[in-house]
């Protein structure tokens, strides 16, 4: 059981440093000029409720006024991008009541930093398994892609 909780409490702590690599550039982007905002943690309702289930990881407003809301994951499992689509489905359908159309993303960490030394490959290919998903035409998916730390990066510069 010990083993357990010290594998829980890694992925726990990989997930929260994630979030907070992902919060710094996003205040630094922020400081620069290169977004106009972001939310930290928000949550949105569907619009035939009032609870508030559904919880991305961060919503940007960048300079063009695009808004674009990203999940963070430090694993690329099947099962977990399938909870992610669960997500991208309320949030969607929450700005659609609004009126307004938003992009998700879900966030991984860079290829030399997901995994460890052993897992590295395995998700590697994942990532690209899940990403040819999204991005086909065969696939229903409300992500609009799975995207890694560096696209995160470039997207924001380009609408600087």
């Amino acid at each position: 059981m010990d083993l357990f909780n010290e594998s829980n409490s890694a992925k726990s702590k990989n997930g929260s440093d994630l979030n907070s690599l992902v919060k710094q550039l996003l205040s630094k982007s922020l400081s620069e000029g290169s977004i106009k905002k972001f939310v930290y943690e928000p949550r949105y309702n569907h619009p035939d409720t009032t609870y508030q289930q559904f919880s991305p990881d961060f919503e940007i407003e960048l300079n063009n006024g695009e808004i674009i809301i990203i999940d963070n994951t430090t694993t690329a499992r099947h099962d977990r991008f399938k909870q992610k689509q669960w997500d991208a489905y309320g949030v969607k359908e929450h700005f659609k009541a609004k009126n307004k159309k938003i992009n998700y993303f879900v966030v991984l960490p860079n290829n030399d930093s997901i995994g460890n030394d052993t897992s590295r490959d395995k998700e590697i290919r994942n990532v690209e398994l899940e990403q040819s998903k999204v991005r086909g035409k065969e696939y229903f998916s409300m992500i609009d892609d799975i995207i890694q730390l560096n696209d995160l990066i470039s997207l924001i510069e380009k609408t600087k």
